[in-house]
């Protein structure tokens, strides 16, 4: 089969002429302008890749962008109402609660009984093996009454209920929701050769879909995130269309993928009991003042900084070797009619790629952004290739529905979707 390179040629000072003049704008327009910045920065960075000679293109406009995102923030609005009240009853049941209890702490100096005062003998004042109430029943009744004092209203625990539901609404499906409507919105906009791609599908189903992945991943301790991230990523693929052929995702390596993150958590896992074994044998012997006199000594702070920036660092490139291993079973795996796609990329290169991004980002103080813009489509056009006879493709014109507001909800959480 044939092998195909992407081609990409955009010039780094292009892309600071528009990231400048999108900067500007956007702060005169005081951020409205970051749509059609956005836009710009698209259509350059589209159209400076080619496949076979024949150039890619963005058509979206600004203004979907800045429309679709203020539908998404009315709609939000009008659907959190329910839970910035129930954010608010909560945060003031729980200063009322802390207030009581701080108050039921505090006793006076007339409260406390000195031994002058007490008049009765002690013999006294020990309760009598033939009294009725004993002293177990003394506590059980004080415990009740602590109870029945500190339970929580009705309404409060309604409250409560609707405050996490909307956590969980939050962080566990919205964000499903907001990247399948990007992803479609995207597709929608992309062309090569005049034909367009797009992506079918319910967005709100893929949200419930992955809501109902995130609590199988909280059920099994994170062991089911590998065929979590390969069937969302099937689901997706399966749906997406370029002109009149449908994406196909088979032969994914759930048991492979599985193996890896098993080995990777292992490894990780592993490492922190090495830290901690290390730390004991180490610290285990030092007095606290010892220890209190070592924090204050410059070099220690510094030895300290450097072994939990190297600890990151190396939790991020385990990180980076499994979404490498992703990326690869999403392009090796990944047909379209009669063709299909190669990567070979690995962890170190992907670790390597995000580590050289973020002594840009630190040594620029943020100035060397448009750089980084620049290795991002760089990297995907080295590590991916297309397998196929493009000259003599079967792939054709096809309609599809086009979305003009899908990435509202996506602008409005503020989140990622990157090319690999």
């Amino acid at each position: 089969m044939q092998t195909n390179e992407f081609e990409y040629d955009a010039k780094v000072g292009q892309i600071y002429k528009i990231w400048i003049v999108n900067v500007l704008l956007s702060i005169i327009t005081l951020g409205i302008y970051r749509f059609w910045g956005k836009t710009r920065v698209r259509r350059y960075l589209t159209s400076c890749f080619s496949l076979n000679k024949d150039r890619f293109e963005y058509t979206g406009y600004g203004g979907e962008l800045f429309w679709g995102f203020v539908k998404a923030l009315i709609l939000m609005l009008i659907v959190s109402i329910p839970f910035f009240w129930s954010a608010y009853k909560v945060q003031v049941f729980t200063a009322e609660a802390e207030a009581t209890l701080n108050q039921s702490q505090k006793q006076t100096p007339d409260e406390i009984p000195s031994i002058d005062q007490n008049p009765k003998p002690l013999a006294e004042q020990v309760p009598s093996v033939d009294n009725a109430t004993s002293l177990t029943d003394i506590a059980n009744q004080v415990s009740g009454e602590m109870n029945e004092s500190a339970e929580m209203p009705d309404d409060v625990k309604v409250f409560f209920s609707v405050y996490f539901i909307y956590l969980f609404f939050f962080f566990a499906f919205l964000p499903f929701v907001a990247k399948f409507q990007a992803l479609r919105y995207r597709a929608a906009r992309l062309q090569w050769r005049g034909i367009r791609a797009h992506l079918n599908g319910s967005a709100l189903w893929y949200g419930f879909m992955g809501f109902l992945h995130v609590g199988l991943m909280v059920f099994t301790a994170f062991l089911w995130k590998p065929f979590a991230d390969l069937l969302l990523l099937r689901y997706k693929m399966k749906r997406i269309q370029f002109g009149d052929q449908t994406g196909q995702l088979n032969g994914l390596p759930y048991f492979n993928l599985f193996l890896v993150y098993l080995g990777l958590g292992f490894l990780f896992i592993m490492s922190l009991i090495v830290m901690g074994v290390i730390g004991y044998f180490s610290l285990g012997g030092i007095s606290p003042e010892q220890l209190a006199q070592m924090q204050n000594q410059p070099i220690v702070v510094v030895i300290a900084f450097v072994i939990y920036v190297g600890f990151l660092l190396y939790a991020f490139f385990i990180h980076c070797i499994y979404k490498a291993a992703i990326n690869r079973a999403l392009y090796n795996h990944l047909t379209l009619g009669d063709i299909r796609f190669q990567t070979s990329m690995t962890g170190k290169q992907l670790f390597g790629f995000y580590f050289v991004n973020l002594l840009i980002l630190i040594c620029t103080l943020g100035l060397g952004y448009p750089f980084i813009m620049h290795r991002k489509q760089k990297f995907f056009q080295r590590h991916v290739k297309v397998i196929g006879d493009l000259e003599n493709t079967n792939i054709s014109q096809a309609s599809g529905k086009k979305y003009k507001t899908g990435e509202g909800l996506f602008a409005f959480l503020d989140l990622r979707i990157s090319l690999f």
